[in-house]
């Protein structure tokens, strides 16, 4: 019942006219939708967290619920966390060969929520997400182990190919070198997309430094609002002087952390 209210609230649609075999990408959802339900039935619900990407992998109602049921019933809604695998699938129907499409640098795969509900090619959608988001988890030590492991996902789901392989960003790069890897073992690649990626991006790699790169992430997963950045900097550099002219990972970067961590906004860390 507070599933299908929340649900009902989130897309604006009257409750009467959900059913539990609907998905929730059928009713348009977004990176907004998601994250208003999740925090909604969180709330409703007495969960410390739901896992965004457990919510990914049940789009379907019924299959949310009978998770929600699982978790709240057990202690502190904690519940035995399955095996990593990078592939979510966000349209499942569809006659023609998947496409699969790889995350961004910060190895989340919201952004492609709109993307696949506007395909709608008579082809399924599957996006590739980072390891390292849920507890246990480490993340991926080399380019190479990432790409490679992402391969092995789509022979495990796809193993006759023939592969569409997009990437987002840092994604188109991993994309690209997946595309080598798959025809190097003499699979057939017949498309690889590259969006949102400057052919060379060397120059680019080299103006990050470790202090503006935590400052976007915060400010990207609205910590800190980009009207505080300015102001933020400042007193960072102020407090830590060192910092001004350090382009790699300071040896006290877990205090620099806290130090960001405690200006940020109490309410979205929680």
């Amino acid at each position: 019942k507070i599933v299908y209210e929340e649900i009902a609230a989130t897309f604006d649609v009257p409750e009467s006219a959900l059913n539990g075999s609907q998905n929730l990408y059928e009713l348009g959802a977004s990176s907004m939708h998601l994250m208003r339900l999740k925090n909604g039935l969180q709330v409703r619900l007495g969960l410390p967290d739901i896992p965004t990407i457990d919510m990914l992998r049940r789009p379907q109602i019924d299959e949310l619920c009978k998770f929600l049921c699982e978790t709240t019933g057990t202690l502190n809604g904690q519940t035995k966390r399955a095996s990593y695998n990078p592939l979510v699938c966000l349209n499942p129907s569809g006659s023609k060969p998947p496409v699969f499409l790889v995350h961004p640098g910060v190895g989340e795969i919201l952004v492609f929520l709109q993307l696949a509900h506007a395909l709608n090619d008579d082809r399924p959608v599957y996006a590739l997400r980072a390891r390292g988001f849920d507890d246990g988890e480490e993340i991926f030590k080399s380019f190479d182990e990432m790409a490679g492991r992402y391969c092995e996902a789509l022979e495990a789901t796809y193993p006759d190919g023939p592969y569409y392989i997009g990437g987002y960003s840092f994604g188109g790069a991993v994309a690209f070198e997946m595309g080598k890897m798959l025809e190097a073992r003499g699979k057939n690649v017949k498309w690889v997309g590259i969006l949102n990626l400057p052919p060379h991006i060397q120059f680019r790699m080299k103006e990050l430094v470790w202090t503006e790169v935590f400052l976007n992430l915060l400010s990207f997963l609205a910590l800190v609002p980009y009207s505080a950045y300015n102001t933020l900097k400042p007193e960072l550099f102020s407090a830590y002087p060192e910092l001004r002219h350090a382009e790699h990972e300071p040896e006290n970067s877990v205090e620099v952390i806290d130090w960001l961590l405690k200006r940020s906004d109490q309410n979205r860390i929680k």
